[in-house]
C-alpha cells in the first residue's frame, strides 16, 4: 500500500472531525479528542516533513528566485500560486526518496495536503502542455536538488 493512502485517510477523518455537519452528535472535547488522536497517529505514522525535504524545498526557493517564507506565507499571488505549484511537482518528482503529499504540505506551509494534491494536478497539466515559464523554473528545482544530494 502507497504511504499517501493511509495519510489521506487520516485527513479525511480530521476534516470531517473538525468540519461542521458530519459528526453533529458528538460533543465537543469528545470531538477536539479525536481530532488529537487522529493527528498524533497521523503524525506517530509519517512524522513532520524530513528536514531533507524542506531543505530542498528552502534550495528550489532559491533557485526559482523566491524567498521559502513567501511560498509558505498565506497569500495567494500569481507567483506564489506557481512557485507552489513547481515546488509540488518538483519535491514529488525529483527527490531520491518520494515525499508524501503530506510531507510536501508542511515543507510548503499548506495546512493540509489537498491543497498539495491540486497544486501538483495543476503541475501535471503544465507539465504536459510544455509551459516554457514553468518547464525552465522546474529545471532550476532538479539542477537545485542534484546540487543538494551531491554535497
Amino acid at each position: 500500500m502507497k504511504k499517501d493512502v493511509p495519510a489521506m485517510l487520516c485527513s479525511v477523518f480530521i476534516d470531517r472531525l473538525e468540519g461542521d455537519g458530519t459528526w453533529d452528535g458528538m460533543p465537543k472535547r469528545e470531538k477536539e479528542l479525536h481530532v488529537q488522536a487522529f493527528k498524533d497517529a497521523h503524525e506517530a505514522v509519517f512524522g513532520r516533513a524530513g528536514a531533507h525535504v524542506v531543505e530542498a524545498a528552502k534550495a528550489m526557493c532559491e533557485a526559482i528566485g523566491i524567498a521559502h517564507e513567501i511560498v509558505t506565507g498565506p497569500g495567494r499571488s500569481v507567483g506564489q500560486i506557481r512557485a507552489r505549484r513547481v515546488l509540488s511537482y518538483a519535491l514529488r518528482e525529483f527527490l531520491p526518496a518520494t515525499p508524501s503529499f503530506p510531507e510536501i504540505a508542511s515543507a510548503t506551509g499548506r495546512t493540509n495536503h489537498s491543497s498539495v494534491i491540486n497544486s501538483w494536478q495543476a503541475a501535471r497539466v503544465m507539465v504536459a502542455e510544455q509551459d516554457p515559464v514553468f518547464m525552465a523554473m522546474l529545471e532550476k528545482c532538479k539542477q537545485a536538488v542534484q546540487v543538494e544530494v551531491a554535497a
